[in-house]
């Protein structure tokens, strides 16, 4: 447990200590618990909230939120949260949470009815339009589902699951351009649970407090791939509503939605990303922030490389130039890299533009004279052109320091062909 936590969670039980009748601080522990995957723990301190204060439909109602995590039998879940109805009954979440436990216990009609509840009661309640669009369609209705499907895009018009869920729709009842269309979108939208919950996401925000989410995110994206990346955006989310102007959550954001492929996505989020790094350079002066912008800033090169390198590898020439351009600027005002180099010189490589890709390779050279993939990279470039003594040489040069790398293939076909090594 992150020594944050571990504060946040102690000052939280000092306070029950001192306040032991107090369902507030009963519940609020739970929440600080539940906000960091506590649920067991959470899930006590709930019950005794309820006994202290039955009337209070947030404890009762968070208390099935924890059960769902915890419990594998959805009737217990739905019990608690009937008795959540009894002190509540308009809280539109509520009933999409019945729902959808109804549908795991394949009781359709039950599931239909809290859908229609919801949307009766909120009918701006992105969540229950979608999962009652997506109950009708797995029941062959179709037509029926698709209006609801079409809301919940319109209230939450960058949702990859919603949009995906349209294009699915129309292109069953015969609307192909509809569903090329929704799909072109889907690929662009985040990807994420579709939230819509305010007590939830205020138990996500107090585990936002704490830093809990924050290293979470950072762990995941650590690992560097797709499906971490995704599980990362929803936290994003939730960070980005409790710190709306930090520039390192949006460039976390920009870096997973680039993992997953949504590049246009990943651009808006490096433009609010750099809009926001603008307004602390504005500070800086007076503010002492100078360390704050340049950690900003390195942050900002090394994720907008790894976002040349997936447009680089995608192919798009009309995106990748627009990245390239951007891309320029960050090394302008930041200390390069050799591998920023690197990147830099692939990327106009594939636009065809052999001799500034040279050009790139010798400065990252210049910056590290023993980075190994440049001189692969210059020895691709000569053997391309058919210069296949120069080619030998940069091939020579990256195996003399790295032996395993992939200049020794090249190096021994060259030898096989008929060149001496």
């Amino acid at each position: 447990m992150q020594p944050e936590v571990a504060e946040q969670i102690r000052a939280q039980q000092q306070i029950v200590h001192e306040n032991q009748y107090s369902a507030e601080a009963w519940g609020t522990l739970g929440a600080v618990l539940q906000a960091h995957q506590l649920f067991d723990e959470a899930s006590r301190c709930y019950q005794q909230a309820n006994r202290l204060d039955p009337r209070d439909f947030r404890w009762s109602y968070l208390h099935a939120v924890a059960l769902e995590s915890t419990e594998d039998d959805p009737r217990i879940v739905l019990e608690r949260l009937e008795h959540a109805a009894g002190i509540k009954a308009d809280f539109a979440p509520l009933w999409v949470r019945r729902g959808r436990l109804h549908e795991k216990l394949q009781e359709t009609q039950a599931a239909a009815k809290s859908y229609r509840r919801a949307i009766e009661l909120k009918d701006d309640h992105a969540a229950a339009h979608y999962s009652y669009g997506q109950l009708l369609q797995k029941q062959g209705e179709v037509t029926a589902g698709l209006p609801h499907l079409q809301r919940a895009a319109e209230l939450v018009p960058e949702n990859a699951s919603i949009l995906s869920a349209v294009a699915q729709a129309q292109l069953r009842v015969g609307n192909s351009r509809a569903a090329e269309a929704a799909m072109v979108r889907a690929r662009a939208a985040q990807v994420g649970p579709l939230l819509d919950d305010p007590l939830v996401e205020l138990v996500l925000s107090l585990g936002s407090s704490s830093l809990y989410v924050g290293d979470r995110v950072r762990l995941l994206l650590r690992t560097g791939d797709a499906k971490s990346a995704e599980a990362a955006i929803p936290l994003l989310q939730s960070l980005e509503r409790v710190q709306p102007d930090g520039p390192f959550i949006a460039l976390r954001m920009a870096l997973a939605q680039c993992r997953v492929g949504q590049i246009e996505a990943s651009l808006r989020s490096f433009e609010r990303a750099e809009a926001l790094r603008n307004k602390l350079v504005d500070a800086a002066n007076s503010h002492g922030l100078h360390a704050t912008v340049q950690r900003v800033d390195s942050m900002f090169l090394e994720h907008y490389r790894e976002l040349l390198e997936q447009v680089t590898a995608g192919g798009d020439q009309v995106v990748l130039e627009e990245v390239i351009k951007g891309f320029r600027m960050l090394l302008a005002r930041t200390e390069p890299t050799p591998v920023a180099y690197l990147s830099l010189g692939n990327a106009v490589m594939e636009l065809g533009r052999t001799e500034e890709a040279v050009e790139l390779y010798h400065q990252a050279l210049s910056i590290d004279p023993g980075y190994a993939k440049a001189y692969y990279n210059l020895g691709v470039v000569a053997e391309k052109g058919r210069r296949i003594d120069t080619a030998v040489e940069f091939y020579r040069k990256a195996v003399e320091l790295d032996p395993m790398g992939p200049a020794a293939k090249r190096l021994d076909r060259l030898s096989k062909l008929g060149t001496s090594p």
